[in-house]
């Protein structure tokens, strides 16, 4: 990488990625993040190959689509297990950062505290990442599947959770199923993509 690339410029053209090269980019770009606060609490991380910061909402915002756009475009098997390598990191990403903010704030180091979330709900209900990913919401977010796509790769099996939904566009209940890293580790060996 170009020592003159900002990491932030990187991270929007992640966003801007089809889905398969997106995860491909956030899957490289992670494991050497590193996590700070700015001086009134901003999540921010910084990569010894780029230039500058990023938001870490901003980032993990767009993984949580990451997440579910597995299922709105089929992704493949291996690339739904390749993205699970991203919870954990983005999990103690803001573990690190909340006990940063929780030490700062014990310390009276944190002046004025940036107001990370602002809406008409709570911040899990809106999907907030510094909400809902310790909460663990979006664990395993690549691994649901529409019904009849679990069916086709493992039949009448039970699925770890159903999620249900309203489609707005064609106003049909939907439900999606979840299934277990082990069943799609499966399926790839009885030889589903």
């Amino acid at each position: 990488m170009d020592q003159e690339i900002n990491l932030q410029a990187r991270v929007d053209e992640i966003n801007a990625l089809p889905l398969l090269q997106a995860i491909q980019a956030i899957l490289d770009l992670t494991p050497n993040l590193t996590t700070f606060l700015s001086p009134n609490g901003q999540r921010l991380v910084s990569h010894p190959k780029f230039t500058g910061t990023a938001d870490l909402n901003n980032l993990a915002t767009f993984y949580i689509r990451c997440g579910s756009r597995c299922t709105e475009e089929h992704a493949p098997l291996k690339t739904r297990l390749d993205y699970l390598a991203l919870d954990p990191l983005f999990e103690a990403f803001y573990e690190r950062t909340e006990t940063m903010l929780r030490e700062a704030e014990e310390s009276g180091n944190l002046k004025e505290r940036y107001q990370e979330f602002e809406g008409g709900c709570c911040a899990h209900c809106s999907g907030h990442p510094a909400a809902v990913i310790p909460a663990g919401f979006v664990d395993g977010e690549s691994l649901f599947f529409e019904m009849d796509e679990f069916e086709r790769f493992w039949g009448d099996a039970e699925s770890t959770e159903d999620r249900y939904w309203r489609d707005l566009g064609t106003n049909e209940n939907r439900e999606n199923k979840k299934a277990s890293k082990e069943q799609v580790e499966d399926a790839i060996r009885r030889g589903f993509v």
